[in-house]
């Protein structure tokens, strides 16, 4: 396996997209926030301003709450500075310096869930202290990588190769992902273009639910109903097919993460096919 040089010091931070979300979380509360004054905000004015004073504040206390969780708990973190070298992880924050020595490690818990969907490991100091990394830092891996060095007894090899390979083709299983996001042609086709057909068919066919409600609700709900179906199917054989191509990947070798884009794209078109039938299956199941 290749591992780095016990001599490198190797530098961690979070990716990009991290920083993104954070700042869009904060600009969803503040908007969210915004929404709620100007709803009830005119309330204040009446008699009974106090109702519409208790509106605004049981309605802030979501948007708020997230707000000041996201600053005073995800912050912090966000604009630490990771460094591991071959006994230690310093963590870096401002004028302060955490030193966790790996000699000190009582236990290493590897998730259950796969990398890809955020599982990450968890390391337990002997001073009860528990520090959980994600794949959200950036090449985590290689720290798991240096504990294991450190101290081969706290995991079994083959768990330690098995999650370490998994968590290496992480953004391999990204990118792919990302690929069929940006393909916006497919995207239209697949889950706008096609449940507007079947919507319009099925509504000229006579299908109605409710039967009481106007035209627009019903032919609206339908459409509704055929795009959960569509999006399920394809979240389900997504991970069917993730799953074909990381076995595929774990089959050639534990050590060598590559990709076979020649396998991905045969994957890729079977599921698009298998994909197509499942729906128009549970469209059939469900609507006749």
């Amino acid at each position: 396996m290749s591992l780095p040089s016990n001599d490198l010091i190797i530098n961690l931070k979070f990716r990009p997209v991290v920083y993104r979300i954070f700042f869009l979380i904060l600009l969803f509360c503040l908007f969210a926030e915004i929404v709620i004054l100007r709803v009830h905000f005119h309330e204040l004015a009446s008699p009974e301003w106090y109702k519409g004073l208790v509106k605004i504040v049981l309605s802030s206390l979501i948007p708020i709450a997230l707000f000041v969780r996201t600053l005073t708990f995800f912050l912090p973190k966000l604009y630490c500075h990771y460094q591991v070298d071959h006994s230690k992880l310093t963590i870096l924050r401002r004028e302060q310096k955490t030193e966790l020595f790996f000699s000190q490690i009582e236990s290493v818990r590897l998730s259950k869930w796969s990398p890809r969907f955020l599982g990450g490991f968890e390391l337990t100091f002997q001073n009860g202290d528990v520090f959980r990394f994600l794949p959200l830092l950036e090449n985590s891996h290689l720290l798991l990588q240096r504990v294991y060095l450190s101290s081969p007894t706290l995991l079994s090899r083959d768990s330690y190769e098995k999650f370490l390979a998994q968590f290496r083709m992480t953004d391999h299983s990204w990118a792919r992902i990302r690929s069929k996001i940006i393909n916006w042609r497919a995207l239209s086709i697949k889950f706008l273009v096609y449940p507007l057909i079947v919507t319009g068919l099925c509504y000229y066919q006579g299908w109605r639910w409710p039967a009481d409600s106007p035209a627009f609700d019903q032919f609206l709900w339908l459409f509704l109903i055929l795009f959960t179906l569509n999006i399920c199917t394809a979240l389900i054989l997504n991970h069917f097919e993730e799953r074909m191509n990381l076995f595929h990947q774990l089959k050639n070798s534990l050590h060598e993460v590559k990709r076979d884009p020649v396998y991905e794209a045969l994957i890729e078109r079977a599921f698009h096919g298998i994909h197509g039938v499942v729906t128009l299956f549970l469209t059939f199941i469900f609507l006749f």
